[in-house]
């Protein structure tokens, strides 16, 4: 007669039962559920993100319709401009160090989105003081 081996494998319906009573506390189980929900949504996340691929930018020329100031919660009043470009106006955050006027043409990125497109200050030393396709100067 054959005698069987007793395992110690814990079958997979307990495997539940087991995990819960490693935890003495209900917090670390808690801890563990969370970090498994990150890892999963890291895991859905990162293709989409990476499969939208690259925006296009596009510099374009704007002209200052106004200047004024917006509350932002948490940085107080900051300075910004309403500004018209390709025939639509926006109000964009320019920094009071630029030097920046009313009727002033502004150096701006046209970002390419899925959605639509949304325009930021262009990153160069002096938007308002350059027309940047050629090397005219603004009036200031």
């Amino acid at each position: 007669m054959r005698r069987q081996r007793n395992s110690h494998r814990l079958p997979l319906r307990a495997l539940p039962s087991w995990i819960i009573d490693q935890f003495n506390h209900r917090g670390a189980l808690i801890i563990v559920f969370v970090a498994a929900f990150v890892v999963a949504a890291l895991a859905v996340g990162a293709p989409w993100v990476l499969s939208r691929g690259p925006r296009q930018k596009t510099r374009v020329e704007g002209r200052i319709l106004g200047m004024g100031f917006v509350d932002i919660e948490g940085r107080g009043s900051v300075p910004d401009a309403s500004i018209e470009v390709e025939g639509l106006i926006t109000r964009i955050e320019v920094p009071a160090r630029l030097n920046c006027r009313v009727g002033d043409p502004i150096a701006l990125d046209r970002i390419s989105s899925r959605k639509a497109a949304y325009f930021r200050l262009a990153p160069v030393p002096d938007p308002c003081g350059r027309l940047w396709g050629s090397l005219t100067p603004f009036r200031h």
